[in-house]
């Protein structure tokens, strides 16, 4: 089983956002993400750490994450759906105060790559910026502007157990 430590944490939104680019600082103080220009849109921004894993199944302990904390794992996925993220589906994990949000980092408008965003009400958006896309989603998974306004993010097959104070997230 692959274990979460601090290590792993992409984001403590509730705290200073040093693991984030400038783009996505400039985003997380104005809330206006017009600054994501020319960047890549097959992977999340914001990210210095990544937990990349293999092809199949996973168990994940995600127990170190605290409220507000994001934490993202990428593995290999040949399905057509991915082809806007390079072939990787990349997974959040966020611990919100009593329990945990899993969705997919892929924009449910034309499958680009949702990344950090810094901000605790508006912590996901798509990569993908301009007058036609510019989705943003809550801390519920939900669009609440741009192309995907009104749908929710994507949710993975997974599991979520607990036991013994462990939080185990495992993937199909």
């Amino acid at each position: 089983m692959k274990k979460i430590s601090r290590r792993h944490v992409i984001v403590t939104l509730s705290s200073t956002a040093t693991f984030l680019c400038p783009a996505v600082l400039n985003a997380a103080t104005t809330t206006d993400l017009s600054g994501w220009a020319n960047i890549p849109t097959d992977i999340p921004m914001g990210l210095k750490k990544v937990l990349r894993l293999g092809n199949g199944p996973a168990s994940i302990d995600i127990s170190q994450l605290k409220p507000g904390d994001v934490s993202v794992i990428a593995r290999p996925n040949d399905s057509a759906d991915y082809a806007g993220t390079g072939q990787t589906q990349f997974v959040a994990a966020m611990r919100r105060d009593k329990d945990y949000l899993i969705v997919e980092l892929t924009c449910p408008h034309k499958g680009k790559a949702i990344g950090l965003t810094g901000d605790p009400k508006v912590p996901f958006a798509c990569t993908k910026r301009g007058r036609y896309h510019s989705s943003e989603f809550d801390s519920n998974g939900l669009g609440v502007a741009g192309k995907s306004s009104g749908d929710p993010m994507i949710v993975p097959e997974h599991k979520l157990t607990s036991s013994n104070g462990k939080v185990v997230l495992e993937l199909a």
